[in-house]
């Protein structure tokens, strides 16, 4: 059965520092998507999130180069991990960008 937040919410509640710092190393180490994130929680940099996003929309939209794939996952999955720790205005910023990717795209190739 999934661990539901509240069940989450109340174990970090019973764990001391050490095991907290324990926790998070080990879900930093389980992948690069949990690194970016953390990074931007924790440094305020949210660089890492949003070339990922610059990347995943340029491989679905292709703004240049070859044609487009349209598999859109990986660009919505981007733009929601950076919308969780962008200030407002970089998030109607990031949200601009995506519509604008796709608005281009289907200019370009109908």
């Amino acid at each position: 059965m999934a661990l539901t937040l509240t069940q989450l919410r109340q174990t970090l509640d019973d764990m001391d520092a050490p095991e907290l710092r324990e926790v998070l190393v080990a879900l930093y180490r389980a992948s690069a998507d949990n690194k970016r994130q953390l990074a931007a929680l924790l440094e305020g940099d949210h660089s890492g999130l949003l070339d990922r996003l610059e990347t995943e929309l340029e491989k679905a939209f292709r703004t240049s180069g070859r044609l487009p794939t349209m598999k859109v996952g990986g660009a919505k999955k981007a733009l929601s991990a950076y919308l969780k720790v962008a200030a407002p205005a970089d998030a109607l910023d990031a949200e601009l960008r995506y519509v604008e990717a796709g608005v281009l795209c289907l200019h370009a190739y109908g």
